[in-house]
């Protein structure tokens, strides 16, 4: 099911400034729905498409839809350590 309207998780806004402190280009898709991504981060000529959920947090059909024919990197991230293990990985 398709929704007009995203939500975004609380989590959303602190996960976004964090990839922005620790120098990653970050444009918010939240807004986006349709399953988008959350988050596009870039640096250093990586990207990675960002989904943020809250802990304990399901995906919606259309994310799952989306992730599935995404061919590129794709994570999902619920908290601070995660950007952390996002952003030292290469």
């Amino acid at each position: 099911m398709t929704r007009l309207r995203a939500r975004r998780d609380t989590n959303h806004a602190e996960i976004r400034e964090a990839f922005r402190r620790l120098g990653w280009a970050v444009w918010d898709t939240g807004s986006c729905s349709h399953g988008a991504p959350d988050l596009v981060c870039g640096r250093s000529g990586q990207t990675i498409l960002v989904e943020v959920k809250r802990p304990g947090a399901t995906f919606t059909e259309d994310e799952i839809a989306f992730q599935q024919r995404w061919p590129d990197r794709y994570e999902t991230v619920r908290c601070l350590a995660d950007v952390i293990r996002l952003t030292e990985r290469r």
